[in-house]
């Protein structure tokens, strides 16, 4: 979903994250960003031009509100390319950072698994202003 998250009915929700900021941890509103939700298993895959874009940073972790009981692990990467980002979020942990290094291109691949419980758990994952960066710009998932 294009910047919200959908509750339990359906509805459009705003994307909250637990952040760690300076002065510790607190929720961030994000007008820009994705809902992935997250079932048992899900996995997105976007196709990312060589050459064009520098690098892809985003916010990742559960709803601060939507997300409750829950905990799903995070694969991200761009497929056979060195890093990839490897996180257990859990809706009392803070948001992950992705930044990854984009100039080669290929295809993005986030994945994400939840943990067995995830019938009786939300595990609503949101992505907070997520951007294929041409240049430099600061971190906005602490507190920059």
């Amino acid at each position: 979903i294009r910047n919200a998250a959908l509750d339990m009915k359906g509805r459009r929700r705003r994307i909250v994250l637990l952040v760690r900021g300076r002065t510790g941890i607190r929720r961030q509103s994000f007008s820009k960003g994705l809902g992935l939700g997250c079932h048992r298993q899900a996995v997105y895959t976007y196709a990312v031009p060589k050459g064009v874009f520098r690098r892809f940073r985003a916010c990742v972790g559960l709803h601060a509100e939507l997300g409750m009981n829950a905990r799903v692990e995070l694969d991200a990467g761009f497929l056979g390319q060195g890093r990839h980002v490897r996180a257990m979020l859990s809706s009392a942990s803070p948001t992950r950072t992705l930044d990854l290094d984009a100039r080669r291109g290929g295809l993005l691949r986030i994945r994400l698994r939840a943990g067995k419980d995830w019938r009786r758990a939300t595990p609503n994952v949101v992505l907070g202003a997520p951007h294929l960066l041409r240049d430099s710009r600061p971190d906005r998932c602490h507190g920059s």
